[in-house]
């Protein structure tokens, strides 16, 4: 009985994983410096394809380093220079050294655990809620990352807690609140969204997410016409930077010049002035062959101007060096549907929803690649997925009902393409699906 008690069992008695997941950060505090008992290793990277700015930074850092390797903070610069580079493994080696030499610092370790958030989840948990706790209440960012991160695999007991201790801080923490509310809605707990969200509304970090995730509750709810308006204001507003990342920012200010770069060449591409963005990637690539960001950029310059079998070669290329890269594998399918590839496109589309289940457009455009296919029910399913995540999608509608016209449901078909048009009565497909409907009564 005294064991039953421990707070080291949950509930099917299993100590050591519950240790793990209570004590795992201290353990791994305790032991790095053994493992590090030795000099350690001093990263020499190339620098002849990066940014001549961030080479030079970089350089300057391994040199402190060379001068104090028994000091924490030279290791944690360093750590950042090659984050910024994109030197991840070796970043990773440095920001552990960091945190070893510097327990009490939450810097290091929330760095590391957002590095390893992609490839080895359960490490970089145990280091961002090392993070969380050194940070206290002087910064939010490392415990709401790790809410966050815990929200997006399921773990919402775990995630509660932490949100909790955002919110005895300020009870109206409105990126709490938001995660809370994702919380809430996973559990069926739609009807709780109106209040849970009130905060975020009137904040310009979360107010768009939050009316897409009210939009969501109320579609729930069987709101379909309240849940469609939401949806059309959070489409009507710019997407919402992240919150503020103290830490996270000193990383990316090292990359300003190649950052700043390719913000300028994606704000050309979204106005279409190829012949202005295709130099500027053109530099990036010269600078960094393997950028995945560059190679990004150069895929969606060659999509954009329907040049679809060398925006595949790009996005593959891209995804060569992030695998796990959501943008990569969206705007790879889009470059197979280009091609007419429905199968290859209808398998990559899969792989994207796996990273984020709730990508609406994703899900129509695995209805449209099933639909080519012949696969009615299948691209129905899909179609449906869409409106479920975003109620005011009149494309999901409108191809729900053409799809169930093809089909023969004539009475599904008319639902779908009323539900389009009262979203939007001017929408083409919709009104011309309508008027195939009348003409077969």
């Amino acid at each position: 009985m005294l064991l039953a008690k421990s707070p080291f069992f949950n509930d099917r008695g299993e100590f050591l994983s519950a240790f793990v997941r209570h004590y795992g950060w201290l353990l791994l505090a305790a032991l790095l410096p053994l493992s590090c008992s030795r000099p350690p290793e001093i990263p020499n990277v190339a620098t002849d394809t990066l940014d001549p700015a961030l080479a030079t930074r970089l350089r300057e850092c391994r040199s402190n380093l060379v001068a104090a390797p028994n000091s924490a903070e030279p290791w944690g610069r360093f750590a950042q220079v090659l984050n910024a580079a994109e030197f991840h493994s070796d970043a990773i080696a440095c920001y552990q050294r960091a945190a070893s030499m510097d327990p009490t610092s939450p810097r290091w370790p929330h760095l590391l655990g957002l590095l390893l958030l992609q490839d080895q989840p359960d490490l970089a948990l145990i280091q961002m809620e090392r993070a969380a706790a050194l940070a206290g209440s002087t910064n939010d960012a490392p415990r709401l990352r790790l809410v966050q991160a815990l929200v997006e695999r399921a773990r919402y007991p775990e995630a509660e807690r932490e949100i909790q201790a955002l919110l005895s801080q300020r009870p109206d923490h409105p990126a709490a609140c938001l995660e809370l509310g994702r919380i809430r809605l996973a559990q069926g707990r739609a009807e709780e969204l109106a209040t849970i969200l009130v905060p975020c509304l009137t904040n310009v970090f979360t107010a768009r997410p939050a009316l897409l995730l009210l939009s969501q509750g109320r579609a729930r709810e069987g709101k379909a016409e309240a849940a469609a308006e939401l949806s059309r204001r959070a489409a009507s507003m710019p997407k919402p930077f992240d919150w503020p990342d103290a830490f996270l920012m000193e990383v990316q200010s090292l990359r300003a010049d190649r950052t700043g770069l390719a913000d300028r060449a994606n704000a050309l591409l979204a106005q279409k002035r190829f012949s202005e963005a295709d130099p500027i990637i053109a530099r990036l690539l010269e600078q960094n062959p393997n950028d995945p960001e560059a190679l990004l950029l150069a895929g969606r310059s060659s999509l954009l101007q329907r040049q679809c079998v060398e925006a595949e070669s790009r996005f593959r290329e891209h995804l060569d060096r992030q695998p796990q890269s959501l943008n990569g594998l969206i705007q790879l399918s889009l470059a197979l549907l280009c091609q007419q590839r429905w199968q290859d496109a209808s398998q990559i589309l899969e792989k994207a929803l796996t990273l984020k289940p709730d990508f609406a457009q994703a899900h129509a455009n695995l209805g449209l690649a099933q639909s080519r296919l012949g696969h009615g029910e299948a691209a129905l399913a899909s179609y449906a997925n869409a409106v479920r995540c975003q109620p005011g999608d009149t494309g999901s509608h409108a191809a729900m009902a053409e799809e169930c016209l093809k089909l023969g449901r004539l009475d599904e078909a008319r639902t779908h393409a009323d539900a389009a048009l009262r979203i939007d009565p001017a929408h083409a497909k919709a009104k011309a699906i309508d008027e195939r409907l009348r003409q077969r009564r």
